[in-house]
């Protein structure tokens, strides 16, 4: 999932990076995993990256929002793995997507689009920055998930995404039949605690970036622990 911070047609950047893993099996978890905004990646073409930017790199031949493609594929090969589809989200679809689905429970109470926008808009409000307010984002469309189970509610979720302007969904139909079966059949049962959450483990870095001419902010992979994290999350 990609939450853009896109305001009217203005060229974006992906404000946020989930990637949803459903297993078919009910003995493996489903599983969020937060890419973080500022993750460094070395590219042969566009050189030293923040993976938050890629979404940014579009042009004329691009649709509204942003490059979803060039995304993924840094995505995919940043962590060797292959993305199946991908739903993008503004901060007006997020607000409606809440919504869609009468609104979410969460650890602070229930709360409809706009407080949960409100929840997560501002960065600087959250005491661990950027990461506080990730957390913000993966509670509440945990919540989402769990409310989704619905099938009269998926299929509103479905029917929004498939018509609003401010959101975008890549998946196949075969695609999204085969995850929602995996879905509801393997995890009918599931709560929202029993959803692992996991973020790519690294450190934060200031490294000279050439394109900027400065030091920038990257959070810096820790291969090894990111390997066991995709071995045992995204396989």
């Amino acid at each position: 999932m990609i939450g853009s911070d896109q305001r009217n047609n203005e060229p974006a950047r992906s404000d946020a990076l989930m990637i949803v893993s459903i297993p078919k099996s009910k003995k493996d978890p489903l599983s969020l995993v937060m890419v973080p905004r500022d993750t460094k990646m070395e590219d042969a073409d566009y050189g030293l990256q923040k993976i938050t930017h890629f979404y940014a790199m579009w042009d004329d031949s691009v649709e509204r929002m942003g490059n979803v493609e060039l995304t993924e594929s840094k995505v995919e090969e940043l962590l060797d793995i292959e993305i199946h589809g991908t739903i993008e989200v503004t901060f007006d679809s997020f607000t409606d997507i809440v919504d869609t689905v009468g609104g979410v429970d969460i650890s602070t109470g229930h709360v409809d689009g706009k407080e949960a926008q409100e929840l997560i808009h501002n960065r600087f409000v959250q005491a661990a920055g950027d990461f506080g307010r990730a957390a913000e984002q993966r509670e509440i469309f945990k919540a989402v998930l769990q409310k989704a189970k619905n099938p009269v509610i998926a299929r509103q979720l479905y029917e929004y995404l498939q018509t609003s302007e401010q959101a975008r969904l890549r998946l196949s139909k075969s695609s999204l039949i085969s995850f929602g079966i995996a879905y509801l059949l393997g995890h009918r049962n599931l709560t929202i605690p029993e959803i692992e959450e996991q973020v790519l483990p690294g450190e934060g870095q200031r490294i000279y970036t050439p394109s900027f001419d400065k030091s920038l902010y990257y959070w810096v992979l820790n291969d090894a622990e990111t390997q066991t994290l995709i071995d045992t999350y995204l396989q």
